[in-house]
Formats: C-alpha cells, structure tokens, sequence
C-alpha cells in the first residue's frame, strides 16, 4: 500500500506548480524592470546627444553643414545650409538661414568628379524641435522659407539632429526616406 494517499501526492504537485510559476512571474518583472530601465537609459542617452548637438550647432556664430545628396534627374545635389542666429546670440534655438543647393552634372573628363550646374538659393527662419512621437527625444531642425513671392507658399524643410557633425534631411513626417540613400549634411570645420 502507498503511504501516501493520491489527493496528497496531487495537493503536492499542485503547490511545487504554482511556485514554480511564481518564480517565473518574479523572474519576468524583474527582466521587464531591466528592460524599461535599460529603454530609459537609451532615451535619456538619445536626448542627452540631442542637447549637445544643438549646443555644437549654437556654439559657432553661423556653423555651415554640407553633402552631396540623390537627385532623379542629375548626379545629385550639394547642399550647403549655413544658420545665423539674431544679434550673434549663438545660444538662441532659431534665426535665419540661408541654403545653396547646387545642381551636380558628372564630369565627363573624370568619372569621379562632379561640375557645378545651377544653384539655387533659399533663405528664411529655422527653429530647432523636439519630436513628439515615435521619435522622442530626437531633436529637428525646422527650416521655412521666405519666399520672394509674399503671396506664394513657404517650403518647409526638416533636419534630424544626428550628432553635432551631421543633420540628415528628412520627410515632413521627421522620418528618413524610405530608400535608404545618404541624405546627410556635415558640418564644415
């Protein structure tokens, strides 16, 4: 005869169960814990970059970015955006800026190398944002311009904040294109 009756065996079983899954649930909360904890060192870490890089930008009385970005229709374009800032306050978060975006044709002459077609230039106001949305704690630089047209309708134009060394052209929904192609200005030194 077993000694021990089954409904023992069975009120045994189910309690070393339940234990077990608490021990599971304990380890789960502990993991998610780390988890939100390491989310929220990333967070603070993307806008701790994105405060120095606004900070790097502010830090020169009109800091230059430039690249060469993708075009449909020639070898690309150079882009050379440079920012005032109002009465030289190099600490303020918007003033004005003036772009230059150059045509590129290649160079027949040499296959690496590119010559310069028509520039055109814009100026206006820029204003430096912090995103609301699945980009959180990323900072934009906003650019609208003013138009010679008063009755034409200002374009807008957004940079992400990548580093104090680089902006990339984004979409007006503050995401990078979908294609995947270089769309980055560095700053000139």
């Amino acid at each position: 005869p077993n000694p021990f009756p089954s409904i023992f065996i069975y009120t045994i079983m189910k309690i070393m169960t339940l234990a077990a899954a608490g021990a599971l649930i304990a380890l789960a909360a502990t993991g998610c814990s780390d988890a939100k904890q390491k989310a929220a060192d990333v967070a603070d870490a993307a806008t701790s970059a994105a405060s120095s890089a606004v900070e790097a930008i502010t830090n020169s009385a009109s800091p230059t970015y430039s690249g060469i970005l993708p075009a449909a229709d020639c070898a690309g374009i150079r882009y050379t955006l440079t920012f005032d800032y109002p009465d030289g306050n190099n600490a303020a978060t918007a003033g004005t800026y003036t772009l230059d975006e150059t045509y590129l044709d290649a160079d027949p002459a040499d296959a690496n190398a590119y010559k310069d077609g028509q520039t055109f230039k814009s100026e206006g106001d820029f204003t430096v944002e912090a995103a609301t949305d699945a980009t959180a704690g990323k900072k934009y630089i906003k650019l609208v311009e003013k138009p010679a047209d008063p009755t034409a309708t200002p374009s807008t134009l957004y940079f992400l904040i990548d580093s104090p060394e680089s902006l990339t052209l984004v979409g007006a929904d503050l995401q990078p294109a979908a294609s995947g192609l270089n769309y980055t200005l560095t700053l000139q030194h």
